[in-house]
């Protein structure tokens, strides 16, 4: 209260001195804000991209293949009229059959449809307000999915099947949740690792200890029990593909490096240490 009678420095009166701390402070905000709303627009403009294949028919065809493909099947084949449920592949770029209908059936399998909002979700968990923190904040996403996923092919080496495999024992698979949840909240690792890690892997013991098991799929890695059209790998390839184009993001339209706000910082440091000095001048 008795820095109200005091005079300013720079030989302004009180309440012109309180009007241009607060025109500073409402500059610093807008700034704020811009970022924002520029970091807002960048996440917007992704996830309407990759979005498109699941709100448009034509998009959708385009990445996961036309209704009459199975989920496991990818590139061109086409069908016989006279027996038209029978869908034959065309090898390399051979020519059409005379006679034959040619159906596409994407680059991606349909097993990645019903994971595909995982994309978009990945995006907006992840990006931030530097490429530097994004790169981190999807690093973390990545490993703690792996770490989930590694764990239930493990499981389904035992149990293929799951809790429809005839050895099926449910202590183990408890044993397994249990123990994974214990590392994860007793590792050293960042929250956002540990919140992907946990989530996923409950989600996905959730689906090998109920129902039919876990789902498997039918276009082979070259790994031993592993599919590239299986419900783990679809969560892993899904996860990584939000989190890297949520780290291209950052660098589209233009750079988010922590380099380019350097000076900015600096400035903006230096204002809030001669605006402390000054308060407190004023005061006493």
């Amino acid at each position: 209260p008795n820095a109200v009678n005091r005079t300013p420095p720079n030989g302004l009166g009180i309440d012109e001195y309180r009007e241009e701390v607060k025109e500073k402070e409402r500059e610093i905000w807008n700034q704020q804000f811009y970022k924002s709303f520029a970091l807002a627009l960048r996440a917007a403009g992704f996830c309407m991209i990759f979005g498109l294949p699941v709100i448009s028919s034509h998009f959708y065809d385009l990445v996961f293949g036309q209704s009459p493909c199975e989920e496991y099947m990818l590139g061109n084949y086409y069908k016989d009229p006279k027996e038209p449920s029978l869908l034959i592949p065309l090898i390399d770029d051979d020519p059409l059959p005379a006679g034959m209908e040619g159906i596409w059936c994407g680059y991606l399998p349909g097993s990645y449809v019903a994971y595909w909002p995982n994309v978009i979700q990945m995006i907006v968990f992840t990006l931030y307000h530097s490429s530097g923190s994004t790169i981190q904040l999807a690093w973390q996403g990545i490993v703690g999915t792996v770490c989930a996923v590694v764990n239930i092919y493990i499981m389904m080496s035992i149990y293929p099947h799951g809790v429809a495999d005839p050895d099926y024992q449910a202590w183990i698979a408890w044993l397994d949740v249990i123990v994974v949840i214990f590392l994860f909240l007793i590792s050293l690792a960042d929250t956002n690792l540990i919140k992907f890690g946990m989530s996923w892997h409950c989600y996905l013991m959730m689906g090998f200890m109920t129902g039919s098991g876990p789902s498997h799929g039918k276009i082979p890695t070259g790994i031993p029990h592993v599919q590239w059209d299986s419900e783990p790998t679809t969560v892993l390839i899904s996860t990584t593909m939000g989190a890297l184009i949520a780290v291209l993001s950052t660098y589209l339209p233009y750079p988010m490096l922590n380099i380019t706000e350097v000076d900015e910082d600096t400035t903006s440091v230096c204002e809030e240490v001669d605006t402390v000095w000054t308060d407190a001048i004023t005061y006493f």
